[in-house]
């Protein structure tokens, strides 16, 4: 029980690091694209990544998602997952043992 716990705050920080560089981006989104129009966005030193401190994973999650999901209605559903998966974080890191409520493999 409790390394799957811990598979599933590993899981939940890492997807909740990518929809906060989503987030940024969002944001951000005006400057993202001029900085992707350049092609500076990929490297530690240039675009998004030193302008926004982002980190190569969060900078490639930028590059892979398609434009029109950082704009209009999509923006509400990455910042709305975002503070989800920072719910479900939240008692994982308290207990270890603990449930992710409402989870089918875990029941609360």
């Amino acid at each position: 029980m409790i390394r799957r716990t811990r598979f599933d705050l590993r899981k939940a920080e890492e997807r909740a690091h990518i929809l906060l560089g989503l987030k940024i981006a969002i944001e951000n989104i005006d400057a993202v694209i001029a900085l992707i129009k350049a092609s500076r966005i990929r490297g530690g030193e240039d675009g998004p990544v030193r302008e926004f401190k982002l980190t190569e994973i969060q900078a490639q999650a930028i590059l892979d998602m398609r434009l029109q999901r950082l704009t209009g209605l999509e923006r509400d559903k990455i910042i709305a997952e975002y503070e989800e998966t920072l719910r479900e974080i939240t008692p994982l890191e308290r207990d270890p043992g603990s449930e992710i409520p409402g989870d089918a493999d875990h029941p609360g």
